[in-house]
């Protein structure tokens, strides 16, 4: 004997309406329409949810997140690519160094910022997830700005001091 098992378990609404003919006024005209009355039972019903029912709507929540995940990092990676074309097509050539032309470096510092302030709705929502993943307080966070000051201050002397 196969046994179903419902999300809502059978129920047996009713419904009783009573319509009236137009109602005599005291003057005997016709004061008001007809009358219409309905009323609506319901009787109480249950909600019972099985495990497969569970198993299966956890199962379609992973699935979706997955797929928002993907379509997501996606996004995110054609953003990045995009952006760093735009940067790369503004920056000089790696043989003009800074102080042999200094006007190329500006227009290129300032270009880059445009390009930036274009896509800053990226940037904010970038910031907000990684401020989650890599935001440590205390001395772990301490060390890690220190360790990232001195990777810049090398990479900013190297620079300089390049012919």
């Amino acid at each position: 004997f196969l046994q179903h098992n419902y999300l809502i378990q059978p129920m047996s609404p009713s419904i009783h309406v009573v319509m009236t003919g137009q109602a005599e006024g005291v003057s005997g005209t016709s004061a008001v329409g007809p009358s219409i009355q309905a009323s609506l039972s319901l009787p109480s019903c249950s909600v019972c949810f099985d495990r497969n029912t569970l198993e299966d709507v956890a199962y379609i929540r992973k699935c979706h997140y997955t797929s928002k995940q993907a379509v997501s990092s996606t996004r995110d990676r054609l953003t990045e690519e995009r952006i760093t074309h735009q940067l790369s097509m503004l920056r000089p050539p790696p043989e003009i160094r800074p102080k042999g032309n200094a006007r190329l470096w500006w227009t290129y510092a300032i270009g880059s910022v445009k390009v930036l302030q274009q896509n800053q709705n990226y940037f904010n929502h970038q910031n907000t997830s990684r401020e989650r993943k890599f935001q440590r307080k205390g001395w772990l966070g301490l060390a890690r700005l220190i360790r990232l000051r001195k990777e810049y201050m090398a990479l900013y002397v190297s620079l300089w001091n390049s012919p």
